[in-house]
Parts: C-alpha cells; sequence; structure tokens
C-alpha cells in the first residue's frame, strides 16, 4: 500500500479521534446514548420543534403544518426552526432509536465528520497532500479556538456544519467547472440539498461561491458546464422544496426582533477592532489571534496563486471572501441585520483556510530552499504555536469543562414539573372555566 495513504489514513484518524474527544467536551461520552437531553440555551427548543416537525411527518407526511398541541392549533413556525429541518428529518428516519439519542447523534456526526470535509475540498481545489493536511489543521482550529466554540455551546450546530459542508460544496463545483465529471456533479447536487435541509444559510455559506466561480470564469466558462451546475442548483433546490415552499409562502408573516442585537455591530470600523487592535466585540469568548492570522496568510495565498497563474481560483476566492468580509461587517447596517451578520465571519476564515495553507507550505518551501535547518525549525516552530494558541481554549475545554452541556434536568425545574401536575390544571380548567375563557388563554401571547 502507498505509504503516502498511510500516512494521510493516519493522519485523519489522528484528527477524528480528536474530534470525538473535542465532542466529549461538550457532551461526555457516557451521554452519547443515554436517554438525557441538552437544556443549555437554544438545545431545548431545537429539540421541541424538531418533536413537532417529527409529528407532522410521521400523521401528515410533511415538515409544515399545524401544531395541535399548542394554544388553540397554531401555524407551526416556518421561520424560528429554520436550522431545525435536517435535524428533524434525522430524527424521523431512526425510528429504531430514542428521540434524544437520534437528536444526539446529529450533533455529534455533524461535528466528527469536519476532518474529512477540510481535506475533501482542499484536494478538490487543487491543493497538494501537504496543504490539505495544514488545511484540515488550520480548520480545526477554526472549529475550537474561535467564534465557532460559543455557537456549539448554544445549540448553533447546524450553521457550523453548514459553513463547513459549504466549503465542501463550493470545492466540488471548482472540481466540477475543472473536470467536467458527472459523478462529481451529482454528489455536489445531493449533498447541497442535504446542505439546505440542514441550514438555510447554505445559500448564502455555500451557493454564493457559485456566483463567485461563474464570475472568475467570465466569458472563458463552458456553457454546457455553466448548464449543468445551474441544473444542480435548480436540483437541490427541489430536494428542500418540503420545507422551502412554506418558507416562501408564509415568509411576509416573519416580522424581525427590533431588539435583536447578538451578532451585530452599531461600529462602522469593527473590522479595524479585530484585526488592528486584536479584540472581538460581539460576545465571542475566544481570541482574534487565530482571525488575524487566516487574514494575513489567505491574502498571501492569493497573491501566490495570482503570480503563480492560477487566475480562475484566486478569482473565485476573492470575490467570495470580499463578500463574506462587506457581508459580516456591514451587514449590521442594511436589512440583512436580521441575519446577524457577524456570524459570517465563520464562513468567510474557513475560505481562508484553503490559500492561508497554500501561504503556509509556499513559505516552508521557500525558506527551505535557502536554509536546510528550516526543514527541522519550521515545524518545531509550528508546534510551539499552536501549543501557545490552543493552550487557553484547550483549558477551557477539556480541564475545566467550561462548555460541558448540561444533561440533567435541574432539580427546582423537576419540583415544578411535580407541583404543576398535583394541581391537575387540565381538569381544573375543563370544570371550572367556560368555553370563552379557554379561548382567551388559547389565544393568548407570552406578554399576557
Amino acid at each position: 500500500m502507498n505509504k503516502k495513504f498511510i500516512f494521510v489514513f493516519l493522519f485523519l484518524t489522528a484528527f477524528l479521534v480528536l474530534q470525538a474527544y473535542f465532542i466529549s467536551c461538550y457532551l461526555p461520552f457516557n451521554e452519547w446514548f443515554s436517554p438525557s437531553l441538552m437544556y443549555n440555551i437554544d438545545f431545548p427548543l431545537h429539540y421541541d420543534d424538531v418533536l413537532n416537525k417529527k409529528f407532522l411527518l410521521e400523521n401528515y407526511g410533511a415538515i409544515w403544518g399545524y401544531n395541535p398541541y399548542q394554544r388553540a392549533g397554531t401555524v407551526q413556525n416556518v421561520i424560528i426552526g429554520i436550522d431545525n429541518h435536517g435535524w428533524a428529518l434525522w430524527v424521523y428516519l431512526l425510528p429504531f432509536l430514542s428521540d434524544a439519542v437520534a437528536f444526539k447523534l446529529y450533533f455529534i456526526i455533524l461535528i466528527l465528520v469536519i476532518p474529512l470535509l477540510l481535506y475533501g475540498a482542499a484536494r478538490n481545489f487543487e491543493l497538494e497532500r501537504g496543504e490539505s493536511m495544514i488545511s484540515v489543521v488550520l480548520g480545526t482550529v477554526v472549529l475550537h479556538a474561535t467564534l465557532c466554540a460559543d455557537f456549539l455551546y448554544a445549540g448553533s450546530v447546524s450553521y457550523i456544519a453548514s459553513a463547513y459542508i459549504s466549503l465542501y460544496i463550493a470545492s466540488l463545483a471548482y472540481r466540477f467547472f475543472r473536470t467536467g465529471s458527472v459523478p462529481v456533479l451529482i454528489w455536489q447536487t445531493v449533498l447541497l440539498g442535504a446542505a439546505l435541509w440542514i441550514h438555510i444559510f447554505t445559500v448564502i455559506n455555500g451557493i454564493t461561491f457559485f456566483m463567485a466561480l461563474y464570475c472568475a470564469l467570465g466569458i472563458r466558462q463552458n456553457r454546457q458546464r455553466l448548464g449543468l451546475s445551474l441544473a444542480s442548483l435548480f436540483g437541490a433546490s427541489l430536494l428542500a422544496t418540503p420545507w422551502l415552499i412554506p418558507f416562501i409562502k408564509f415568509l411576509d408573516t416573519s416580522r424581525p426582533n427590533p431588539v435583536l442585537i447578538e451578532y451585530t455591530t452599531t461600529d462602522m470600523f469593527a473590522w479595524v477592532d479585530t484585526y488592528f487592535l486584536g479584540q472581538l466585540n460581539f460576545g465571542s469568548t475566544s481570541s482574534p489571534v487565530v482571525d488575524i492570522g487566516l487574514m494575513l496568510f489567505g491574502i498571501a495565498g492569493l497573491v501566490w496563486w495570482w503570480r503563480d497563474g492560477q487566475r480562475i481560483r484566486t478569482a473565485a476566492f476573492g470575490y467570495m471572501i470580499a463578500f463574506l468580509f462587506l457581508l459580516t461587517y456591514y451587514g449590521s447596517f442594511t436589512f440583512t441585520r436580521v441575519l446577524m451578520p457577524l456570524r459570517f465571519m465563520i464562513t468567510m476564515n474557513l475560505f481562508l483556510v484553503v490559500p492561508a495553507s497554500a501561504a503556509m507550505c509556499s513559505l516552508y518551501r521557500w525558506g527551505r530552499s535557502r536554509l536546510a535547518m528550516v526543514k527541522i525549525l519550521a515545524p518545531a516552530c509550528a508546534l510551539i504555536g499552536l501549543y501557545l494558541l490552543m493552550r487557553g481554549p484547550y483549558t477551557a475545554l477539556f480541564l475545566h469543562n467550561e462548555f460541558q452541556l448540561q444533561t440533567q434536568l435541574p432539580k427546582f425545574f423537576e419540583d415544578f414539573i411535580t407541583y404543576t401536575k398535583s394541581l391537575n390544571i387540565e381538569s381544573l380548567i375543563g370544570t371550572k372555566t367556560k368555553d370563552a375563557s379557554r379561548i382567551l388563554i388559547e389565544h393568548s401571547n407570552d406578554g399576557t
């Protein structure tokens, strides 16, 4: 067997093991197949919505409908649960598992496969093996030591998965335009359809790269491949129609929250704070060192590609990164504010990973050609740098358990449930109230 293949296999296996232990910092191994749930921040909301959607799928074969258990029968919200469609479908397709276990496995698997997505994306973008392995390292650092860690703790695994899968889908789009391979096109269509089920922001995270690639190709693009690529986008949209049609139909009923300021900014120069002052001012527990490094090496990688004659790849990445930069730091000042645009810094960093990996390898090769000691010094310096960079995040994750999810129902909540059951409220409402008062209760809003 090829030694290079074995080395890559062992490398990816090591990162899958690391990823499993990273997941255990949130959800300990003994909880993976237990009947317990996750109670932090948005996880209960996700689980409730997943159960509602599963009920609709089982009884009506649809992802959307009326919820008979909420008030007098309420229309299932098509906006709030936009990142739960894939989660619900996954739980529905695993009837032999308990809802809780299937729910947790979705969280686990989406995080676990990230190293494979990173390596596959790098190879599809025509990076060498060494560059692709560096992409795995950098992409893993983004997950473990930046805003991603906060998102996972809050329950936003669907968005994180969408960002990483979108990078891989973008690489498939690039590979198809380079090779014209029909199997690549089919795999791209299926995976894009699945990613749209995972999170609607796949449209921004991934599909915008298609537009960037079309612009980069310009008049040089093969019209047949362009037509097939557009057909692929249409096919992926068809796969998403079970939730996409009701979403479009009822989108006008959505009302943005005027006080929602999370992951938005009022500072026109927030990017200066990040890249020049080293400050993240939007709720992250991480340091911007990774963000700064990726931006510097990413730009260097784009310059290297351009000088090396790889103009199409350079332009496609340049357009995509520029779009994400503008959306991240200036999206808060337009109608896109409701998207909480600072979150797209994650996607921008992932697209910076690819050229940054190429730049690091090029720098290493340049140094090695001039000084033999670089072959020893560079890996040593890289390991020391990684240690210093990851010491803080890994201390919080592995030693202090700061990101461990709560899997046991709080005692005060158990007492509250016991108390309400003892009141037999359902019987009291049925015997002590009139229809008018029951309708009033059922049609009341959260604030009444």
